[in-house]
């Protein structure tokens, strides 16, 4: 090899050796925003879950899932009948005859 191929070959490892400490550095950085986002994150979460007495929660919890359920081959049917006045934006009336089945 010539003495200019090994200043090159040098230069070359220096270059990658201040590429690797700096991407060193950035990483660590980074882990750290990670660590103080996740931390914020944490102490929010924690806010928001905290209840207030005399208030309702946030976050309403969700229906409970299971066999609360009524079974589906029961079927009971009602009818009603209406006989209500409905009052018409205009001021007049009508009187409904109506029957409905459930």
């Amino acid at each position: 090899m010539y003495e200019s191929d090994s200043c090159i070959l040098q230069f070359l490892a220096d270059i990658k050796d201040a590429f690797i400490e700096k991407q060193e550095t950035i990483n660590t950085q980074d882990d750290q925003t990670m660590a103080n986002i996740k931390d914020a994150l944490a102490k929010f979460t924690f806010t928001l879950s905290f209840q207030e007495k005399g208030k309702f929660p946030s976050q309403p919890q969700q229906n409970p899932k299971g066999n609360h359920s009524v079974s589906a081959t029961m079927r009971i049917t009602t009818t009603c009948s209406l006989n209500a006045p409905i009052l018409k934006r205009s001021g007049g009336m009508f009187v409904t005859d109506a029957t409905f089945q459930e």
